[in-house]
Parts: structure tokens; sequence; C-alpha cells
């Protein structure tokens, strides 16, 4: 039940800013991508240096959560907080779509986000 409630909550507050990077608070964001990048290091099966290079991006997103969280939410996460964020976020759009295909609009603007920042 406490699960149901904390996906609806996470859906409401993903309300206003699902679709792409920019239009919520960066630390959901960046737990998004976290969560996306985590998801497609799984490839790393199919493809090892796909893979890694997925898990490179996952974790470049995690350091920024903790970079963001001090700056927009006035303190900074701890390691477990940073994980269950994604680990809510990997969740919930797993239950949007069970092909994956919810995760899919993140692979473009995450890419692209990340290829702003780290070029800023």
């Amino acid at each position: 039940m406490l699960q149901y409630f904390k996906l609806v909550g996470l859906a409401l507050l993903l309300s206003v800013g699902v679709g792409t990077v920019g239009q919520a608070d960066p630390v959901d964001e960046a737990a998004k991508c976290s969560a996306t990048f985590r998801v497609l290091a799984s490839l790393e099966f199919q493809n090892e240096p796909l893979g890694q290079h997925f898990t490179q991006l996952a974790m470049f997103s995690y350091d920024l959560m903790g970079l963001y969280s001090k700056t927009f939410r006035g303190s900074s996460m701890s390691n477990r907080e940073t994980s269950e964020l994604i680990t809510d976020f990997q969740l919930m759009l797993d239950a949007a779509a069970q092909d994956g295909s919810a995760f899919l609009p993140y692979v473009k603007s995450c890419t692209c986000w990340l290829t702003s920042v780290g070029t800023a």
C-alpha cells in the first residue's frame, strides 16, 4: 500500500515535468536520466562497450544529482536518498510501459542534456 502511495505521489510530482529535460527540478531530471541510463547499462550483456558507455552516463547523472541537490533543494542528498529517487523513477517508468517504451523519450533528452552540461 505504501508503495502505491509513493508511486501516485511520484506520478503527481512528475506530471509537472514529464517530457523533456528542463521542465522539472534539475535533481528530478538527473534522476530520470540516471534511471534511464541504468536500464540501458544492461545492454552490456549484448554489447560490452555500449553497456559501459551507458554505465558511465548513469554515473555522471548520479553525480549531477548530488551537485544539484544542494543548489536546488538547499541540502545535499545522501547516497541512499539519491539511489531511492533513481529507483522510484525507474519503477515509475517500468510501470508506465512494460515494453520499455516509456524510457525512449528520455534517451534523447538525457543524451542532449548531458552533452550540453559537458560542453557548457
